[in-house]
């Protein structure tokens, strides 16, 4: 399936109120994987960004190929990963939920109606921005996974791996805009020892940046709703203050 075929009808952006007028100016906040990868927040941080780990439940046999070596058994992860200082993204939801605003802490909610507008502005916005333009603007749903079961895209493409999310996020349906610097998509492919490995050491080496890619007002394709209009997924059920 293509980019345009899985196009989801509306886009929402949770957040602040006090960020809503500069989004629908415009300006759109990129983060890089790797801010998510260091950040406490258990609902946006994930060490795993940019990450897609392969961890069968029964052990693993390593096998080196000239058999000098003698076969190896043990509890192991195949990893395979991009440069997550590189790749930078812009977040939304498919969907409107009360719960979603409590879980980004957020009162306001930017709903795009006209998402193929809004994804041909934001190409542009990195098309113009141009360190941010070396691997093109990709966007689509998140795919959702568990390490124990076989992957929907395939894990050895660099482009799908900013799009692999564990499953414990699949409440948040995000819909990701993704663009990257020279060298961004670098496949790493790694087997770790799950007894002793982690994340921690190549976590606190990484740099977080963020940068802020201006697309042109929004204000004719985006509307704001408030948390206190939302009931469920339904709008305009509670009076406005």
């Amino acid at each position: 399936m293509n980019e345009s075929q899985d196009t989801p009808e509306k886009l929402y952006k949770y957040l602040p109120g006090e960020y809503v007028k500069q989004v629908l100016k415009g300006s759109l906040l990129f983060r890089n994987l790797t801010y998510f990868r260091q950040h406490e927040d258990k609902v946006r941080g994930d060490e795993t960004e940019g990450i897609h780990i392969d961890h069968p439940d029964n052990p693993i046999t390593i096998e080196v190929l000239n058999r000098l070596v003698p076969p190896v058994i043990g509890d192991f992860s195949f990893l395979n990963s991009i440069e997550q200082d590189k790749i930078f993204v812009f977040c939304l939801s498919t969907v409107l939920e009360r719960k979603l605003f409590d879980e980004f802490r957020a009162d306001c909610c930017i709903v795009t109606e006209d998402v193929p507008k809004f994804l041909l502005r934001c190409r542009s916005g990195i098309i113009r921005y141009g360190v941010l333009n070396k691997c093109g603007f990709l966007h689509r749903r998140v795919d959702y996974y568990r390490s124990n079961e076989a992957a929907q895209r395939s894990v050895k493409d660099p482009q799908n791996l900013p799009f692999f999310k564990d499953a414990r996020f699949k409440q948040q349906y995000e819909y990701r805009l993704v663009c990257g610097m020279k060298g961004a998509f670098t496949l790493k492919q790694r087997i770790v020892d799950n007894k002793i490995f982690s994340f921690q050491e190549e976590i606190q080496k990484g740099r977080p940046y963020q940068r802020t890619v201006r697309v042109g007002n929004l204000e004719d394709i985006a509307r704001v709703v408030h948390k206190r209009e939302v009931i469920g997924g339904q709008t305009n059920l509670v009076a406005k203050a």
